[in-house]
């Protein structure tokens, strides 16, 4: 039950990170009234800044008990560790936290929640849910389609993720980067130890979050996945080339009738499946389906989701919403 009887009172924090800029716009579309939006800095750099919540100007306020103890939804985006200490009072303030942090590693005790494929009403009202990876989101609803066809004998996925994986630090290296290389410049080198623009090479750091998708896969799906990440030179949006191994001969056009049939996947034609045409989208985009024709039972799908969107937020605030059977946003 609400707080208020005014309904649901929810919170971004840091909401000037790019999930957090997402946050804002997807609660603007749904339906939110601002007066229901509190906007809260953890990072101590950010407090009394000016934004804006739809065509209204808003203020960041510091993150304090007071500011948490009257709300019922948090979500909290950004850097780990400033946020880890308030998520930890949500059992004791009584709001239900729901952390996008980066650089975090994820207890698995509980079933990482994807929306539209495992989250539904729920006793917790307060406490913690860790959002999964953003790349585990796209793969769990897509394997998902072809495992109710048949049985998973073999997965493994290739994906290209966006500088925007490294927020804005990353977008801003991507950018300058981009400049500097067409005029011939030396290049501009922080967030990446190498040239990004105009490149591909293994993810920074790949191990670890190749690692926590295969786990978070596992728990949501039973099926073992092998993940492979690849730093691309995209600002925004993660491509996935993904082979799967069925037990069952499965057509690929019945294949992608599966997928389509899922209200958070669009089959949309090979033309239109790239990661420009998945920008915005709340869907998932599933292009290219294809049977391998040297290995038996061996289907090639392509898929690209909006790693900020689909793959992060709007999953948030689906599972959220999931969790409630009342939920209804704050006047």
């Amino acid at each position: 039950m609400p707080k208020s009887k005014n309904g649901y009172r929810v919170a971004v924090v840091n909401p000037h990170t790019l999930v957090g800029t997402e946050l804002k716009s997807l609660l603007h579309g749904r339906g939110v009234h601002f007066a229901g939006i509190r906007l809260l800095d953890s990072t101590g750099e950010n407090e009394g800044a000016l934004t804006d919540l739809g065509d209204e100007a808003a203020v960041v306020n510091e993150i304090c008990d007071l500011e948490l103890e009257d709300l019922d939804v948090v979500f909290f985006c950004g850097n780990a560790a400033k946020n880890e200490p308030w998520i930890a009072k949500a059992d004791s303030l009584g709001f239900l936290a729901m952390d996008l942090s980066k650089e975090r590693e994820t207890s698995l005790d509980d079933t990482p929640l994807v929306a539209n494929l495992n989250a539904g009403p729920a006793a917790q009202e307060a406490g913690a849910v860790v959002a999964p990876h953003p790349v585990t989101i796209p793969l769990a609803l897509v394997l998902d389609r072809v495992k109710r066809l048949s049985k998973i004998e073999l997965c493994a996925a290739t994906v290209v993720q966006p500088a925007s994986e490294f927020d804005k630090p990353g977008l801003d290296e991507l950018f300058q980067q981009t400049i500097q290389s067409l005029n011939l410049q030396s290049l501009s080198k922080g967030v990446f130890d190498r040239q990004l623009a105009f490149n591909l090479f293994p993810a920074p750091s790949a191990s670890g979050a190749e690692a926590q998708v295969e786990v978070e896969l596992r728990a949501i799906l039973g099926v073992t996945v092998s993940v492979s990440l690849v730093q691309g030179s995209t600002f925004h949006g993660h491509s996935f080339s993904i082979f799967v191994r069925t037990a069952e001969p499965l057509d690929a056009a019945a294949i992608r009738e599966a997928i389509g049939a899922s209200p958070a996947i669009e089959a949309v034609d090979e033309a239109e499946g790239s990661t420009i045409d998945a920008a915005t989208k709340d869907s998932v985009l599933v292009g290219r389906v294809k049977r391998d024709d040297a290995i038996p039972n061996g289907i090639w799908i392509w898929a690209v989701c909006d790693n900020l969107r689909r793959g992060s937020a709007l999953n948030a605030v689906l599972v959220a919403e999931a969790m409630f059977n009342d939920f209804a946003w704050a006047n």
